[in-house]
């Protein structure tokens, strides 16, 4: 999970506690991708906030990570912009849309 909003977060963790998931939840994409090198984490999911700070959005990290993998992991960005743009690049980047609004 990449998201910087700690409500969220917090939410998304205690969710996926009550499934026996585990999520280690960097806050920006250059963190998840630190995490990623070192071999700390190795996503089977992608959870990525459409708005990301520092630069890198939800989509252009989940393609980065998918690169740095070399296998297609499935990716749910979240956000609240339901613009057609929006939609549109989710659904360009094979990703599933869940709206956080």
């Amino acid at each position: 999970m990449i998201e910087d909003d700690p409500d969220i977060c917090e939410l998304l963790e205690c969710r996926s506690k009550a499934r026996d998931m585990m999520l280690r939840p960097p806050r920006t994409a250059a963190a998840a991708l630190e995490l990623l090198k070192q071999g700390v984490a190795a996503p089977d999911l992608i959870l990525a906030d459409y708005n990301l700070p520092s630069g890198m959005d939800g989509l252009q990290a989940t393609t980065l990570l998918r690169q740095t993998m070399r296998r297609p992991v499935p990716a749910i960005i979240l956000t609240g912009d339901i613009s057609t743009a929006a939609l549109r690049n989710v659904a360009l980047q094979d990703c599933i849309y869940l709206s956080s609004r």
